[in-house]
């Protein structure tokens, strides 16, 4: 009888594991979730817990570990989180693909890291082209138009076709980022007008991005995601004031801003520091910019296109007032972007 027993509970408890182990991972902002995926959208996944099913906004999930997906995806993440694309991209080979026994679900999350990976190094001014990332994310936009990650691509994919900033480029930036409006979620379509605010302010179109950052600050969302578009948006104004010749008010939003923005927000705070340096540079304070860039630089460069951008005006205000080998620390750091001019 008590070996029966014994063999009852050794039984449960190895059910249990295989149960568990066949669990994927959903990391939400305040807890996580183990339960079985066995739907996926491009806006909600559908997953199972002990028979239990239940629906998962795609705009609330942070990451997700699939249920047996390499060991070595875990690592990719953490080192895409740091900024170590580099390492990440090399972990990300064939013979990895050839382990996971033609899952489609790990197929798709493959070729998103590999994408994200491709994009941040061209991005960063690294060794893969912008508009060589630029079609390894449109094909994963065009080939999973169902997986959870298609609006963070749809994002992605615009920003290096910014980043391009030619006609034709910035003609597919708006394609991709109209994209985002089709979400059922005001925080995703609030950085669809948001990026549009970007290539506007890019086509000295003024008036077009005080339209979109106006846009955002009508539409109600209580999120913290929602909140962080606002603060973007009213930087955004803030920047179209400075372009304009506003330079006086637009010192005095950005001051404000930057007053109630997360410290640990880089990139608000390197949006913000630009921002500032445009309106001084427009009302001819030229030291006083210097300084809000070199904030920018010195702070918060893991912003890339923000520091890119402080970098490329610093090089102007150092020359300006014959400072020249500043000026070429400037250039030289442009060059590790991958800019020469």
């Amino acid at each position: 009888m008590f070996k029966k027993l014994f063999l009852t509970l050794i039984s449960i408890i190895v059910i249990g594991s295989v149960a568990l182990a066949q669990n994927d991972t959903i990391h939400l902002e305040n807890k996580t979730l183990k339960c079985k995926i066995t739907d996926m959208t491009s806006v909600e996944l559908t997953v199972e817990d002990r028979g239990v099913e239940d629906v998962i906004p795609v705009n609330k999930i942070k990451s997700i570990s699939f249920n047996r997906e390499p060991a070595q995806f875990s690592k990719v993440r953490s080192l895409i989180e740091s900024g170590s694309n580099e390492d990440a991209l090399e972990l990300l080979t064939n013979d990895l693909r050839d382990t996971m026994g033609g899952s489609k679900t790990l197929n798709q999350e493959m070729d998103y890291l590999l994408a994200k990976a491709k994009a941040n190094i061209a991005l960063s001014g690294g060794a893969v082209t912008k508009t060589d990332a630029a079609k390894s994310c449109e094909a994963f936009v065009t080939k999973y138009p169902n997986n959870y990650h298609y609006f963070d691509v749809c994002e992605i994919t615009g920003d290096l076709y910014v980043s391009i900033n030619t006609e034709a480029s910035l003609k597919k930036a708006e394609e991709m980022y109209k994209k985002l409006m089709a979400a059922p979620w005001n925080d995703v379509k609030m950085r669809s007008y948001s990026a549009m605010g970007k290539i506007f302010l890019a086509q000295n179109k003024v008036e077009n991005a005080q339209k979109a950052y106006s846009a955002i600050l009508k539409m109600e969302d209580k999120s913290a995601a929602a909140d962080r578009q606002r603060l973007l948006a009213k930087m955004g104004l803030a920047k179209c004031k400075a372009l304009s010749g506003n330079y006086k008010e637009a010192v005095k939003d950005v001051e404000t801003i930057l007053q109630n923005a997360p410290p640990e927000d880089y990139a608000i705070n390197a949006l913000g520091y630009n921002t500032l340096g445009l309106a001084y540079i427009a009302g001819g304070q030229d030291k006083d910019a210097l300084v809000a860039f070199l904030q920018v630089d010195l702070l918060y460069s893991r912003d890339i296109q923000s520091h890119i951008e402080a970098l490329k005006n610093l090089r102007k205000l150092w020359q300006k007032m014959e400072m020249p080998l500043r000026a070429q620390e400037c250039t030289a750091k442009l060059k590790n972007y991958g800019i020469d001019n």
